[in-house]
């Protein structure tokens, strides 16, 4: 037994003197020449001319007694000749007190006349020397390399961070030390680098801008393109990450203005005759930024865009399927009391056709929720986090609920009862906050254009409503069974008085523009001034739209695990919630490609497939359960109405 100990004893004793700390062989900061960035210039004798950024830290003590130092940053430009930069790096050191440190390198810049001589064997010495980093960025230079070292900095703290940060935004090339190695390994040995210039921030500044690109054959320079030139390169290497794009229709007076999310390119080889061609295709997905043409091209706030200024009678229309959708929620429920719409199905369709229409109606849910979830997506990155990726925004949202309702229905129960309130009295506070600014004309007159406008604008109001079928799933657990139907019909009520509110808070202040928008309540609260102080309370919007969310979210999800559960006669659904969370995360990216194309489903098919599955499936089912006691000679009498 003691034998058996001894090894791992000696090995975490070895491990340990790895350890322990030692001072033997310090550098301490004082003593290093850090240097930041690097130009590479040619003399008129051809000589090198190493020219380095220095990075130094002065230490200086304050008071007589021991007082703790603080650090000075300065900057100084050194420079060296030699034939390579090997020996112009050893010259360099011959005039420093310090020992020259290339670990924090960030940039190394060739002048023209060097990358025309051709840049491998300086490329050499980077890749050998251990202190030099592969992620260190290369840059053309046409003016003298040194030049550009030699720029003051407003914004960063020395030339080198200034020139960092260009590369990082990517509207123009980034190439770093080993994508430049892995371009000269390449069969074509052709290679390419952003060019920089020097131009006038002012009559007192200059700075650096990216110009274009420099191509190289065999490590020598063979010609400059310019800015424009190296964009295209750029859409065929996807590496374009930020754009803008305009575009102008025929017949159509204006612009469209589009700000890149992320972009796809395809290179298609062929042969025509004897030659070779290349099609190249790049799907791109985008955000409207600016629209100066008179088309109504994005997805404005959903009812706006037909209702106009009938805007809150859309909601009241689109309420009556909210009021019917509870009611048949509650005739099946006092038919087959304690079970959902999902075993109701089966049990008066029949084991297998009841689970083919249980499965088709589960379909719904997850496909739905992935809308919901993606909906949810759209409005925190389209307003908020707009660097954050939306797959990550949903996946937080889905695990989040995948949690509370694993917590089960009355965790969400009780969640809900704490959110409501506090919900209502932020669309109070929004809407009174604004009551300053109203126009009372914005709404008038009241059916303009007759009761037509507003009942096209319902449409999309009707497929909200029609999500109360999901009471379903919540009747067999409340506890007072009595209060089941009025509770259903308050919260379709509340749901509607709710919209009013928020209609008429668009209207009043927005006008015609309403429908301009994606997120018309969003816009308005950042409308709020009072006495210039109270201002910037778009948080609040954002409170609302992830406390809703969030309950909306967790509804469908449970609505989908149960279903499921009940469909598959599995004991539990705890098991299942954390494995459809990556189902729901998928479907809400596969749902739609972009928010203007959801917009579009959500106007067409998503109020059709809605009524199919929440109105007439139920309906459906409540005739096929009175037709089947009346055939049975079941007792049909109900229990009397509360």
């Amino acid at each position: 037994m003691k034998k058996n100990w001894r090894m791992p004893i000696i090995f975490i004793l070895l491990v340990s003197i790895l350890l322990l700390p030692g001072c033997w062989n310090r550098t301490e900061l004082n003593d290093l020449a850090i240097i930041t960035a690097t130009a590479l210039d040619l003399t008129e004798d051809k000589q090198l001319l190493l020219s380095v950024l220095l990075f130094v830290a002065k230490i200086s003590s304050g008071g007589e007694q021991g007082a703790q130092g603080s650090e000075n940053e300065e900057t100084i430009v050194v420079s060296a000749k030699g034939k390579t930069i090997a020996e112009a790096t050893a010259k360099l050191q011959e005039v420093l007190p310090r020992q020259v440190f290339w670990g924090h390198n960030k940039i190394y810049i060739f002048s023209r006349k060097v990358a025309k001589e051709g840049i491998l064997d300086h490329i050499d010495f980077l890749l050998r020397h251990p202190g030099p980093r592969e992620r260190a960025k290369l840059f053309v230079s046409q003016d003298e390399a040194r030049e550009i070292l030699k720029l003051p900095s407003s914004l960063e703290g020395d030339i080198s961070e200034v020139l960092k940060e260009l590369a990082k935004e990517e509207t123009g090339l980034n190439v770093t030390l080993k994508n430049f190695q892995e371009m000269l390994t390449h069969p074509a040995e052709a290679a390419i680098l952003p060019v920089i210039e020097i131009y006038n921030l002012n009559e007192n500044k200059r700075g650096p801008i990216l110009y274009g690109a420099a191509v190289f054959q065999n490590g020598a320079m063979t010609g400059v393109i310019d800015r424009k030139a190296t964009r295209g390169v750029m859409w065929l290497r996807e590496e374009i990450k930020t754009a803008t794009v305009s575009i102008s229709m025929e017949g159509v007076e204006g612009s469209v203005a589009f700000f890149l999310k992320k972009n796809r390119t395809r290179l298609i080889p062929h042969i025509e005759g004897d030659k070779w061609n290349i099609t190249v295709k790049i799907d791109t997905e985008d955000d409207i930024v600016q629209n100066t043409t008179p088309l109504n091209v994005v997805g404005p706030s959903m009812m706006a865009k037909n209702a106009e200024k009938d805007l809150w009678l859309s909601a009241i229309w689109g309420s009556t399927s909210g009021f019917l959708t509870v009611y048949l929620a509650w005739k099946l429920h006092r038919l087959f009391p304690n079970q959902t719409i999902v075993q109701q199905l089966e049990q008066v369709f029949g084991r297998w056709f009841g689970k083919l229409l249980a499965g088709i109606f589960l379909f719904f849910i997850m496909h739905a929720s992935g809308l919901i979830i993606r909906e949810y997506g759209e409005f925190i990155v389209g307003t908020l986090l707009t660097r954050t990726p939306i797959n990550v925004v949903m996946g937080c949202i889905v695990f989040v609920s995948a949690f509370a309702v694993h917590g089960g229905i009355e965790l969400l129960g009780r969640f809900s009862t704490i959110v409501a309130p506090v919900f209502v009295l932020l669309i109070l506070v929004l809407f009174l906050m604004l009551l300053p600014d109203y126009r009372v004309d914005n709404m008038l007159p009241v059916m303009e254009n007759g009761i037509i406008p507003s009942l096209k604008g319902s449409i999309i109001s009707h497929a909200w409503f029609m999500e109360f079928l999901l009471i379903t799933f919540l009747f067999p657990y409340v506890h007072d069974q009595s209060k089941t139907l009025r509770r259903g019909m308050l919260a379709v009520l509340g749901m509607l008085i709710t919209m009013i509110v928020t209609g008429f808070t668009s209207l009043l202040l927005l006008g015609n523009n309403t429908a301009t928008f994606n997120f018309p309540v969003f816009i308005a609260s950042r409308y709020i001034s009072l006495a210039d102080f109270l201002e910037h309370v778009e948080s609040i919007v954002m409170v609302l739209w992830m406390l809703g969310g969030f309950v909306q979210i967790s509804m469908w999800y449970y609505a989908l695990v149960l279903g499921t559960t009940q469909c598959l006669k599995l004991t539990d659904y705890r098991p299942i919630v954390f494995p459809f969370s990556f189902i729901l995360i998928a479907f809400s990216i596969w749902a739609t490609p972009n928010f203007q194309k959801m917009v579009v489903h959500f106007f067409t098919t998503a109020s059709v497939f809605s009524f199919i599955i929440l109105i007439a499936l139920p309906l459906l089912l409540l005739l096929a359960a009175f037709i089947r006691r009346r055939m049975t000679g079941e007792e049909g009498r109900m229990e009397p109405d509360p």
